[in-house]
């Protein structure tokens, strides 16, 4: 799933879209350990799209069951074979599909993030060097400093950001990652077979549709880490810190109104 337009990742069509690609990840998934026929697995991944399922159709079937998920799973399954159908969101949980479906969308708009971050650094790196030898005075505290010049200060800039770029990219070990297990009614789906007696079949399913979807697999409660949101934080912060030192750099000394008086040294 690749996204151009920041502002469409997390409309409601990229939603549902999301969600009907982990279902059709999760039967295909499951094929290849042999739960599902791969026939059957074939189908429901081909049919496991927006376009082929309709959000119309989503939506009239919402009016009646109340449950989005169910209701995709209902729509997949009209669109499928008599026998693929069956097997839609096999032994799978609400849960599961939107979790995921959301952290896909979350890892598009962490991509873009990136790829913006990556443009900002570049530009800020030509934009120091062009203005290495430009003088000007260094702030602290709202006060002035000794002399630097302004392509240092740029520099000081794109330090955070390179921080920043690395703390992100760290982070994607924890935040993106498959929460998986299964429905506690599936049991009696699975009940007389194999896998009703392997209590580590649906370790087996996540092992392998994580490797569809490009996620890493976590066992356990999921938490938000504090780190993560340190990393969110610290975005918002340096935005602020560079403005902060754009306005502090340009204005008039001789004007009483304008003192600025904040905690964050600008003298770097």
């Amino acid at each position: 799933m690749k996204i151009n337009d920041p502002d469409l990742i997390f409309s409601k069509e990229n939603l549902w879209d999301s969600y009907l690609k982990v279902e059709g990840e999760l039967a295909k998934a499951q094929s290849q350990i042999g739960l599902i026929p791969k026939k059957a697995a074939a189908n429901i991944y081909k049919n496991a799209k927006l376009s082929v399922i309709g959000s119309n159709n989503i939506e009239k079937s919402f009016a009646t069951t109340k449950s989005l998920i169910l209701s995709i799973v209902q729509e997949l399954s009209k669109k499928c074979s008599r026998e693929a159908g069956g097997y839609v969101h096999w032994g799978g949980t609400t849960r599961n599909i939107i979790d995921t479906g959301r952290n896909l969308l979350v890892r598009e708009a962490h991509r873009n993030i990136l790829k913006n971050l990556s443009i900002s650094i570049k530009k800020l790196s030509d934009l120091s060097i062009k203005y290495s030898d430009i003088p000007m005075l260094g702030r602290t505290m709202g006060q002035n400093a000794v002399p630097i010049s302004f392509g240092f200060k740029v520099a000081g800039w794109i330090e955070s950001l390179i921080r920043l770029d690395s703390k992100f990219k760290h982070a994607e070990a924890s935040i993106f990652t498959l929460l998986f297990g299964v429905a506690v009614l599936a049991d009696a789906d699975w009940e007389g077979t194999s896998f009703g007696d392997d209590p580590y079949f649906f370790l087996d399913t996540g092992f392998t549709l994580v490797e569809g979807l490009d996620l890493g697999l976590h066992i356990g409660h999921y938490d938000y880490e504090m780190g993560d949101a340190e990393t969110d934080y610290g975005l918002s912060f340096s935005i602020g810190d560079f403005s902060f030192g754009i306005i502090d750099s340009s204005r008039d000394d001789s004007d009483p109104k304008f003192i600025i008086s904040y905690g964050v040294s600008g003298s770097l």
